[in-house]
């Protein structure tokens, strides 16, 4: 289902008319808020969706999905899972943690497990929930998913490290200072690492069921229709916030079988890049940094008023 429909126009009756003035139906200025901004409406839309049902019995037949975003802690994540998984004896299918299941794999085929970890699609779940019969229209009626979102300039400074410099790419700087601000922005939508991908827009290329990588690296960020797709999407999971531990204890609760997986004082936390005093972003390099990754920031912002939402839901429960 896609929420953003094209903006219409709204025929508005006279400033004079007290009705439809903002000071007194504060509800015109969201409408004119909508039809200038569709990713907003989008946003809106999502925030209205009902919380996905806690996975009270992970199974093969209800299993459990962690779609990792690189960079944002999930490494350590699978680490936690690995062992959660063990002590609840739940089978597992995680990238990079277990023998047989390579690093950077995006697709299950026919693989059965209880719990998923990995750099998996979106549309890995939803292939795997079609081989298996187990979908119901279009209600996701037994998997369960969660991501963790990670703050995107944090994020995407942490790619072109680890992504880059430690691979010795040959156009990126071992400083990412030593590029000029407006090279930063360029070099951030136009390089691919090993792997083809660049740093930019991660949730979109987990989330939106878009693999078009010069879609997904465009540094005017994804448009109204990727965007759409992509917390149409992330509904059906539970968003967690790496600067907001908190978030951690929704897991546990929707996820008690996992919960030791999140207990955060037992994670690695990524750790900010220590620099020397040659090695310093100035505020330019942080504009170019925050314009490439602007609409990325829009969706975190999102994802951030939805853990508040299932912050409440469990504080109620």
């Amino acid at each position: 289902q896609f929420w953003w429909q094209p903006a219409t126009c709204l025929q508005l009756t006279s400033p004079s008319d007290p009705l439809e003035t903002p000071a007194r139906n504060p509800h015109i200025t969201e409408r004119i808020v909508s039809l200038t901004d569709p990713l907003e409406t989008a946003i809106q839309e999502f925030l209205k969706q009902p919380l996905p049902a806690r996975n009270l019995h992970i199974s093969e037949q209800s299993p459990f999905w962690f779609l990792h975003q690189r960079k944002a802690a999930g490494s350590s994540l699978r680490d936690m899972l690995v062992l959660a998984a063990g002590a609840a004896n739940l089978s597992t299918y995680i990238a990079c943690r277990q023998r047989g299941v390579p690093c950077d794999l995006h697709e299950v085929y026919e693989h059965r497990a209880s719990v998923y970890a990995g750099h998996y699609f979106w549309s890995s779940m939803v292939n795997s929930i079609a081989r298996r019969g187990w979908r119901d229209g279009n209600q996701f009626r037994k998997d369960s998913c969660l991501t963790v979102f990670r703050d995107p300039m944090s994020r995407v400074i942490s790619c072109y490290y680890y992504r880059f410099v430690r691979p010795h790419h040959p156009l990126a700087p071992k400083c990412m200072a030593d590029l000029k601000p407006d090279e930063l922005g360029l070099f951030l939508g136009k390089t691919l690492d090993q792997f083809g991908s660049s740093c930019l827009n991660e949730p979109f290329r987990i989330y939106s069921g878009v693999h078009d990588e010069e879609s997904l690296s465009n540094t005017a960020g994804p448009d109204s229709h990727m965007f759409n797709a992509t917390v149409s999407h992330l509904a059906h999971c539970v968003p967690l916030v790496l600067e907001e531990p908190d978030s951690f204890a929704v897991a546990q609760h929707w996820f008690p079988q996992l919960a030791m997986a999140f207990d955060i004082g037992k994670m690695e936390h990524t750790k900010a890049r220590k620099q020397d005093s040659t090695c310093n972003l100035t505020q330019a390099h942080f504009a170019s940094l925050r314009n490439v990754c602007r609409v990325e920031i829009k969706l975190y912002n999102a994802a951030r008023q939805r853990a508040a939402q299932f912050r409440k839901a469990m504080a109620k429960a």
